[in-house]
């Protein structure tokens, strides 16, 4: 019989369960968890949220937002610096919009987007390098990175939000701004020539993904992929690569081709939504 390891208590405890997927031991432990300060405090709400987001027990993640108030609120700064997790304030717009409240979402991503903004800039400013991040001392410049990541997550989540509200053109204008500042960025192509498909612009959109495909091919990526080690970088262009094609094959009506390619990037990640639901559009299509 193999031996469970014990659990340790605290922060590294909720860490341990959460990568173990046990999100209602996460939520038990959380409840009877004490902070020693507001650090502490902050990240055990942090993952007291996401265990009831796991759970889908969405209300009860609603109130423990609630219980915490306004996040920018000066009980929450030390040193001129926020306390509060990047992940509690991408949950603060995700819990209302699992709850239907898609406007206050899409609100709060954006307040969260200019917030990113203001940070990236006051990494450079603190830098003593206006304008000009690649002259930044070290430490600044890692702050600068972090900053843009996030500014680009955030971005991008506000994309999906618009297109599962078929907003679309709010969509490609998010994405054209993220193409300005890195013009090299293959997943902002794919998502742009998504977007313009769904526009009825089909002809630029074939043209997008193309673009998009040889940046890939190219091992030009997105702001994501530079976190992570070769083999996952190669994995993850690759299951672009596969999705890009599928829709380009959807796109010239070949639907067989398209389920094909959806296959192949779920072979890749079978988790993977878009594929998921192409795969099956695809397959009804050429039925």
């Amino acid at each position: 019989m193999q031996r469970t390891e014990p659990v340790p208590d605290g922060v590294e405890g909720l860490q341990s369960l959460a990568l173990q997927g046990r999100w209602r031991e996460v939520a038990k432990r959380c409840a009877s968890t004490t902070a020693t300060d507001t650090a502490a405090a902050l990240t055990v709400a942090a993952y007291h949220t996401l265990a009831f987001l796991k759970l889908k027990m969405l209300d009860h993640a609603a109130a423990e937002l609630s219980k915490l108030g306004r996040f920018n609120d000066g009980a929450y700064m030390s040193k001129g610096q926020s306390l509060v997790p990047f992940a509690l304030r991408i949950m603060a717009a995700e819990v209302p919009w699992r709850l239907g409240r898609q406007q206050q979402a899409v609100d709060r991503l954006y307040a969260l987007l200019d917030w990113c903004a203001a940070r990236q800039a006051e990494a450079v400013s603190k830098g003593g390098a206006a304008g000009d991040a690649t002259a930044l001392p070290a430490s600044s410049n890692h702050l600068h990175q972090l900053w843009q990541r996030r500014h680009r997550d955030t971005l991008l989540a506000l994309v999906n939000k618009h297109c599962q509200l078929r907003q679309y053109v709010p969509a490609l204008s998010l994405l054209n701004q993220l193409l300005r500042a890195d013009v090299s960025d293959a997943e902002a192509w794919a998502e742009a020539g998504t977007v313009q498909a769904m526009l009825g612009d089909l002809s630029t959109a074939q043209h997008t993904l193309k673009h998009a495909e040889q940046l890939l091919l190219a091992g030009r990526g997105g702001g994501t992929a530079g976190e992570q080690d070769a083999a996952h970088q190669r994995q993850w262009r690759q299951l672009l690569v596969h999705r890009n094609r599928g829709l380009l094959s959807f796109l010239q009506r070949d639907y067989r081709g398209a389920a094909n390619e959806f296959a192949a990037a779920l072979a890749v990640d079978p988790a993977d939504a878009a594929a998921t639901s192409n795969h099956a559009a695809s397959c009804t299509a050429a039925s």
